[in-house]
């Protein structure tokens, strides 16, 4: 069976990420998979056994059996091309909640309200993929990359501890800005220090709150497994449009605690939440554990919850979505 993943760009992000993993577990199995991009071929991930297209316009989409659009951008062009047997809509996030593609939500909806069926990352798309568009719906999940993603040999909790905030502090929806208000205010009480990580370079702002101990910019799938495992806790302070980021599990599979926002996507995490957009509730939470001392008991159930988000039980379901729309 043929196979066509199409992204918007090849820059390196988690979402993108997430698309290639797919596909190249995909191709493991046997399957011809193909991927398509407006722009360069992608660098920063091995595509190993994937046969990679540049089209800048996606008007050279290749003839499949499965096609998956991967953005709403990518959507349109592959309903119209009409060159794939099934075509679904691969879902990490609405779009159109997004405070910063307020202005073209009505071309973001145009895509989502096509006849395509939805594969969605996280269970709380499922109710305004259907409510709002009336769309078919399935279940995929959120995975960790283990071959990037493990525990050191040894590690250990004691100070100065090292939090790990990850992500663009100019995009508001990560939440970046709050996890850096709150370590501000606990760095002055506690010993600790704080690890940045993001695929922009630091803002002047960002300098100028003069809190940031070490920043990594732009590091390779390989690099951030190296990076979570430096540090002792992670803070995702997402904003509730956000769809369901790898961080928190990438930074739990190499054993840095993540505390995590109340946010839909984080329903099912079973890690310790604050209050989205409350800075004293997020600086009460890492108060709470820092006191505490016994960070090894949020490991208790480490091997469950790695096995739970494995790549191998989404394809597993991927596959069976393609049984059931083709009707093996």
């Amino acid at each position: 069976m043929k196979i066509v993943y199409i992204l918007e760009g090849s820059d390196l992000s988690g979402g993108a990420k997430v698309v290639l993993d797919q596909a190249q577990e995909l191709s493991r199995r046997g399957y011809d998979v193909y991927v398509v991009s407006k722009e360069d071929r992608i660098l920063w991930h091995p595509m190993v056994n994937l046969k990679f297209i540049k089209s800048s316009d996606l008007k050279d989409l290749p003839e499949a059996d499965v096609g998956i659009a991967t953005f709403w951008t990518t959507v349109i062009p592959a309903y119209e091309s009409g060159k794939f047997k099934k075509l679904f809509h691969f879902c990490q996030g609405y779009e159109g909640s997004f405070p910063p593609y307020e202005k073209i939500k009505k071309e973001i909806d145009k895509a989502y309200s096509l006849p395509i069926p939805k594969l969605l990352i996280a269970p709380y798309l499922k109710k305004i993929m259907e409510e709002k568009f009336n769309s078919k719906t399935y279940f995929l999940g959120q995975f960790i990359d283990r071959k990037n993603f493990y525990p050191p040999k040894e590690k250990s909790f004691k100070e100065p501890y090292i939090f790990s905030v990850v992500g663009p502090y100019e995009v508001e929806l990560k939440g970046v800005k709050d996890a850096l208000k709150a370590l501000k205010i606990i760095k002055e009480k506690y010993n600790i220090k704080i690890y940045r990580a993001s695929t922009f370079f630091i803002s002047k702002e960002e300098q100028d709150l003069n809190i940031v101990d070490a920043f990594f910019y732009h590091l390779y799938p390989e690099e951030m497994g190296n990076f979570y495992r430096l540090c002792h806790f992670h803070i995702q302070a997402s904003h509730k449009e956000e769809g369901f980021p790898l961080p928190p599990l990438e930074a739990f599979a190499c054993k840095a605690y993540p505390i995590i926002s109340d946010i839909p996507s984080f329903v099912e995490l079973p890690f310790i939440r604050f209050k989205e957009k409350d800075i004293d509730d997020l600086i009460s939470k890492i108060e709470e554990i820092l006191k505490e001392k016994n960070i090894n008991k949020y490991f208790e159930n480490y091997n469950e919850i790695i096995e739970e988000f494995s790549l191998e039980k989404v394809i597993d379901r991927f596959e069976n979505i393609l049984k059931q729309e083709f009707e093996i």
